[in-house]
């Protein structure tokens, strides 16, 4: 491996949120940065120091340096174009070049910079008319197109190579050996409470399930706390991503109780099939029995009876049924609970960021015209 690799990634995160898409790209970075001495990310905002992040997300950041070219978080397309153009031009040819934005892989290609783009979600209004409508996403310019799941690539249906990697985790922060199941006290959800996670009902299935704890973590400001009156319901704030493990480990169940319509943090925006929830692969990673919607694109990773439990339906009595028939099983959870943690092994942040430099490695070396 060559650690002199140049390696510049590009985000529209503002890296002061507390989202999804600040850890997969802070964990991704991290996990470059193991494979290269010379990592740059390029983001709208960070008045967060590397110190701050680091101690946030658990993660080492090895000589990588962080621009922050707006100063000030994307609050309009105007501040968009004007971050992806910038960030464009900063990033150095010919290295290895990732972006999570459509318009900087717009203005890469019209800079003739070659590069990667990852692919999380559908593209919609202007940025769809100029990435598919005008054929950008077909630019020779882009190496190959990262999707997090075939469900999504399938969406696209594009005619050219692309790399399948879903989300993933540090399995080294989840120092558990599969867990020996004797009973079940506590069950767990950690996440966001937007629309279409299942809060409301995990709420009722504690109603049904008395002798059971009940832990959620991820409420916001707007969440009301008053709908759950149960003695058996405790609601928490979002936590740190450093102590997602730490929590994890107080829990026996994992709930992923997802709707047909899930919502990240943006109207219209429907992830239910094509998402690669990064709360899947830390669950498994914990070797907590997982009760899990049965959603098709989960079913990329999950196996019923294997390493989880899909739930056929989302009636809320097939849940409480399922959880209360699991705590007669021992031999069940325990089989679950190994497996899940070796199908984590599969799905790791090192693994994957090592997939995309390997890639790169070999297109270079293949590819007369790399510096034309």
């Amino acid at each position: 491996m060559n650690r002199n690799l140049k390696i510049n990634y590009i985000a529209e995160c503002d890296l002061n949120a507390k989202s999804a898409y600040v850890v997969h790209v802070i964990k991704m970075i991290d996990n470059l940065s193991k494979l290269s001495n010379n990592v740059c990310l390029y983001v709208p905002n960070s008045k967060n120091t590397l110190l701050n992040l680091r101690f946030h997300y658990a993660v080492k950041l090895r000589k990588c340096k962080i621009f922050s070219i707006l100063n000030r978080p994307i609050s309009s397309f105007f501040l968009r174009i004007i971050f992806c153009l910038f960030s464009s031009i900063k990033v150095k040819k010919n290295s290895l070049i990732i972006t999570r934005s459509f318009w900087s892989s717009i203005f890469l290609t019209i800079l003739r910079k070659k590069h990667y783009l990852e692919i999380h979600n559908e593209v919609q209004g202007l940025t769809r008319f100029f990435l598919i409508n005008l054929g950008f996403i077909y630019s020779k310019k882009i190496i190959k197109i990262i999707f997090i799941s075939k469900a999504l690539s399938k969406i696209y249906k594009l005619n050219k190579e692309v790399l399948l990697l879903h989300d993933a985790v540090d399995i080294e922060h989840f120092k558990f050996k599969p867990k020996n199941y004797k009973k079940i006290f506590s069950v767990g959800y950690i996440g966001s409470f937007y629309s279409g996670r299942g809060i409301e009902k995990i709420l009722t299935m504690s109603s049904k399930l008395k002798k059971y704890q009940f832990k959620l973590y991820g409420a916001d400001k707007n969440f009301n706390r008053k709908q759950s009156l149960n003695n058996n319901v405790e609601i928490y704030d979002k936590i740190p991503h450093r102590l997602v493990p730490k929590i994890i480990s107080r829990l026996d169940v994992l709930l992923m109780p997802f709707e047909k319509k899930i919502s990240i943090n943006a109207k219209n925006i429907n992830t239910s099939k094509y998402m690669s929830p990064m709360k899947m692969f830390e669950y498994l990673s914990s070797g907590r029995v997982i009760l899990s919607s049965n959603i098709r694109v989960l079913k990329e990773v999950l196996i019923s009876n294997f390493n989880c439990i899909i739930v056929k339906d989302n009636k809320v009595e097939t849940w409480v049924k399922e959880l209360d028939l699991l705590k007669n099983n021992i031999k069940l959870m325990n089989k679950i609970s190994k497996n899940a943690i070796n199908t984590a092994r599969k799905y790791t942040w090192y693994l994957r960021s090592k997939t995309i430099v390997d890639d790169f490695i070999i297109y270079k070396f293949n590819d007369k015209n790399w510096n034309s």
